[in-house]
């Protein structure tokens, strides 16, 4: 088996300043991912060979690609995408810098949306999807990394249906309040994009909280034990916290290369403790925040003066954007307010350093340090908290990290403060300096086997075993679509057929579930659908459906059509209308009178009271709320002694019926299928209501469910759209000899 990994940028990037025309990439995702590849190359992993798939950094030209595609894959087994000036611009630094990172950040304030850089993000991921397509083979397993490339699973999954795709979100997933800032255009996409993978990966429960309370208001999909039932397969959204290469981390610490660097580093700072604070240049990492501590500090507990010094490094960073430039600006001025107050002839309180350091050198600064300060604003994990404990013995630095990164779930020993308050910082920070040894070491010890325990190896290996799990478990299900022999041979046996029946259910299987019941009205192209059936006199369509028996004669009438209407209690043969059994309805004052209380308590919701049954549909309703409510009614129903032998409780898609017991499209099916022997019987409906509508129809016949959810049909469709086409295609396969 192969691992194909899919980022947005190359471990590499094409640099032309460097003698060797390339320079490393920087950031947790890079340091992690070439970690787990190096037990590839080791031999200790499933995988026999890998493939990594990404930007290859600059705008090349194309005579100069093809070069550079070979030598990528020959010494590094990379394969670069190459995106021209406009699209990389649009894409990576107007969409993801100035619209996604914001925004998945909480920092809605500084999103920038323009729709022609929503336009360059779909054309890149495009671009990802051609150059992967070409590379997939038979058992290959893809990783999908991060936000840059949140429509590449569904892409992948048109195409390759069966292929085992895990994507990782690294940075956090937002609440809805604040996803649904994006146009909704730009939800639905990312949404339907993400669930194109066998498991979406996160690192916090709270960011897969807040994907599955998103996809149930954006698309309406509910999850289950954070399983979404797709159909055809499932996907999952679950947690899992990003770790580090603990030993590697070890080992550097201990080489002689960073021990010389800690030596001439210690000994210049021997007379101070040192406070550490190493980020990117971002606006989310709350550096202001920790400048402004450490000035509150100095000022507040004065016996610190000139026994403490904050070591400062921010790798550049997103230099053209103006936000981060401005986020630049104010550090360089609170750095200048706190030296320029507290320095002295001996003594500088902040050593700023603008830089980015190689893993040699940020593991001596961890070593050496007495306090690591990570304090973010929001931040996904944040691995160089767990660097900062990784890289020091158990006796050695106290951590303060921030209650808003990931980390903070794992590293529960840390002193955890809220970014946002600067008082609580410096508190922190005193404690932290005033720490005793054997405090330090108890919170380091348990930090330190959570480290070593889940490092970045067992990180991935718990995604792809759940990734292969999910993948598994599709088979199960039933296969949405009809395969082409199957098809094939449906469309024969109804031209062949002398008496043929269609039982068709009407709202969410040839209609889609509309928002508004109202104006749910059939289309012209649903009516001449069902024309090309009802005009022919071998076939026999009835529409099946829990709609009260004027709308569906105002509806179909004009058609050569027969009816079930109110789930089968009235039926009409192409005449007057009858009841089918003698049903009781005793129930429905009270029944009615507890729906009531309901639709006062979700807004937005409302009751239909039919002849022999009650709906309450919730279409409109919020989705939180209505899981809650329905949940609530139902309990309240089945626990009403006087009604339950007299009803039967249907759930359906935005629907909530309880009806007379005796009435249901099972019974109005086999009245029809008593009345006359028919040679070709198709089924097709979309919720619960239907499932005794398949039970009732011989084996012989067809039952289709439409759309998702556990069924006893013996086939799938995606949609209400899916649905016609397949009625049409059999509409015109018969011979137009016999029209009446």
């Amino acid at each position: 088996m192969r691992l194909i990994i899919v980022s947005n940028r190359l471990p590499i990037t094409i640099d032309r300043s460097n003698k060797s025309g390339f320079k490393r990439s920087i950031g947790g995702l890079v340091t992690g991912i070439l970690s787990y590849i190096n037990k590839i190359k080791s031999g200790v992993s499933e995988f026999e060979d890998y493939l990594w798939i990404g930007w290859a950094g600059k705008s090349i030209i194309e005579s100069e690609q093809e070069a550079i595609k070979r030598e990528y894959k020959e010494n590094y087994k990379y394969v670069p995408i190459f995106l021209d000036e406009k699209v990389q611009k649009g894409f990576y630094e107007e969409y993801c810098n100035k619209v996604i990172w914001p925004l998945f950040h909480y920092f809605q304030d500084f999103a920038d949306y323009k729709k022609s850089s929503w336009d360059c993000y779909k054309q890149a991921n495009v671009i990802f999807y051609n150059t992967i397509k070409e590379q997939i083979k038979k058992d290959d397993f893809i990783w999908i990394h991060d936000y840059h490339l949140m429509l590449l699973p569904q892409m992948i999954r048109n195409d390759f249906p069966n292929v085992k795709i895990s994507f990782f979100l690294h940075i956090p997933f937002p609440s809805y309040d604040i996803f649904r800032l994006l146009p909704l255009e730009n939800q639905q996409a990312i949404l339907n994009g993400l669930l194109g993978a066998d498991v979406i990966g996160v690192h916090t429960i709270d960011y897969a909280q807040e994907f599955q309370k998103t996809i149930s208001k954006v698309l309406n999909f509910k999850a289950v034990q954070n399983i979404i039932n797709l159909g055809d397969r499932f996907s999952k959204i679950d947690i899992f916290p990003m770790g580090i290469d603990y030993k590697a981390i070890k080992e550097i610490s201990i080489s002689e290369a960073c021990s010389q660097k800690k030596k001439i580093t210690k000994e210049r700072l021997k007379n101070y403790k040192i406070i550490l604070s190493v980020d990117r240049l971002d606006y989310t990492k709350g550096i202001i925040n920790r400048l402004e501590a450490y000035y509150n500090l100095l000022l507040e507990y004065p016996e610190w003066i000139e026994k403490v010094i904050l070591k400062l490094v921010i790798a550049p960073s997103r230099r053209e954007i103006d936000s981060y430039k401005k986020v630049k600006r104010a550090i360089d001025e609170c750095v200048g307010k706190i030296n320029g107050r507290f320095s002295s002839d001996n003594w500088i309180p902040v050593e700023y350093q603008y830089s980015q350091l190689n893993l040699v050198e940020l593991c001596a600064l961890y070593g050496i340090s007495d306090v690591g300060l990570v304090t973010p604003l929001r931040d996904g994990m944040n691995l160089m908290a767990k660097e900062f404990i990784a890289a020091n013995s158990p006796d050695q630095g106290v951590l303060i990290l921030s209650e808003t990164a990931g980390a903070v779930n794992e590293l529960f020993d840390a002193i955890s403060i809220n970014p946002f308050s600067v008082d609580e910082i410096t508190s922190a920070i005193h404690k932290a300096l005033t720490m005793s040894k054997k405090e330090i070491q108890l919170r380091n010890e348990r930090m330190h086997l959570r480290l070593s325990s889940y490092d970045v190896s067992s990180w991935a290996n718990e995604i792809i075993q759940t990734t292969q799990e999910v993948n598994s478990s599709k088979v199960s299900l039933l296969k949405i679509g009809i395969k082409d022999d199957k098809k094939k041979n449906m469309l024969q046996h109804y031209k062949e057929a002398k008496s043929s029946v269609f039982f068709l259910d009407y709202d969410g299987t040839l209609s889609p579930i509309d928002r508004n019941r109202i104006e749910a009205e059939p289309t012209q192209a649903i009516l001449d659908t069902i024309e090309m059936f009802s005009s022919r006199e071998d076939t026999d369509v009835v529409i099946i459906s829990g709609r009260d028996k004027l709308t569906l004669w105002k509806w179909f009438a004009h058609l050569n059509v027969d009816f079930g209407a109110d789930l089968g209690a009235w039926i009409s043969e192409k005449s007057d209308w009858k009841l089918l059994g003698d049903f009781n309805t005793d129930w429905k004052k009270q029944v009615a009178q507890t729906v009531s209380r309901y639709v006062d308590k979700l807004p937005n919701s409302l009751i239909e009271i039919k002849t022999f049954s009650i709906v309450w549909d919730y279409r409109m309703a919020c989705s939180e709320l209505r899981e809650l409510r329905i949940t609530e009614l139902i309990t309240e129903l089945k626990n009403n002694d006087k009604i339950t032998d007299k009803v039967d409780f249907i759930t359906g898609e935005n629907t909530f019926t309880v009806q007379s017991k005796g009435t249901g499209k099972g019974n109005a099916a086999t009245y029809w299928l008593s009345k006359k022997k028919y040679d070709f019987i198709l089924a097709a409906g979309d919720d619960d209501s239907d499932e005794e509508l398949f039970e009732s129809i011989p084996k012989y016949g067809y039952s289709i469910k439409v759309g998702k959810g556990k069924t006893v049909a013996n086939h799938r469709l995606k949609d209400h759209d899916a649905i016609i086409k397949l009625l049409d295609a059999l509409g015109h396969c018969k011979s137009q000899s016999k029209l009446v």
